[in-house]
């Protein structure tokens, strides 16, 4: 989808009726799903008219899409930091950051996963965490066509611990999580060659 956008930052103005129509559509994702909200109901709940709704985005999937990128950006930027030589040595500060960032940001989290909008949240974990699984791979010698599964599922494992976490009460501490994230990964990579 093309978004509406120009090489010139937006102005005050500007940015000000998009955080208006992206706060109402956080909140209309409370009550209801993406598919059922209309372009006037979120107008209304900005309050701002279809104009300048339309001066900003085409279609209501553009501010979710908008709003997934600047959540996921905010948190992988705190977690990217980290030096990929860090991450392998001490995996266990990567998904601290990551779970402080998402913790921090718990509403807009947890509507990403309630809406079924977490896949962009899997690519870039399995982004991130590629280089310490590779590491450990290598490690184990699992064979170099195992990987990518071995990643899959270990990628797909974290997302479901991430859902989990996000909707628990109480919620484990982050450091808690952190620690669990890393041991079942680190379980999960020397395990495996022990049993091929």
């Amino acid at each position: 989808m093309t978004r509406i956008s120009s090489n010139k930052p937006l102005d005050r103005r500007q940015r000000k009726s998009r955080e208006a129509i992206q706060n109402a559509l956080l909140a209309l994702l409370r009550d209801k799903p993406l598919d059922e909200i209309t372009i006037s109901e979120l107008a209304i709940k900005a309050d701002v008219n279809r104009k300048t709704f339309y001066n900003n985005y085409h279609n209501i999937q553009e501010v979710r899409d908008e709003l997934d990128d600047r959540y996921l950006d905010m948190i992988f930027s705190l977690v990217e930091n980290t030096e990929i030589s860090a991450l392998r040595s001490r995996p266990e500060d990567f998904f601290l950051k990551m779970f402080r960032a998402m913790h921090d940001n718990i509403d807009q989290c947890r509507l990403l996963f309630d809406a079924g909008e977490h896949f962009c949240l899997t690519a870039r974990l399995k982004e991130n965490i590629q280089p310490y699984l590779e590491k450990e791979m290598e490690e184990h010698s699992p064979g170099a066509p195992l990987v990518p599964y071995i990643q899959e599922y270990v990628v797909s494992g974290l997302s479901s611990l991430i859902n989990l976490w996000l909707h628990s009460s109480p919620m484990l501490p982050d450091e808690d999580i952190a620690k669990l994230a890393t041991e079942l990964i680190r379980a999960t990579a020397s395990g495996f060659h022990k049993t091929w």
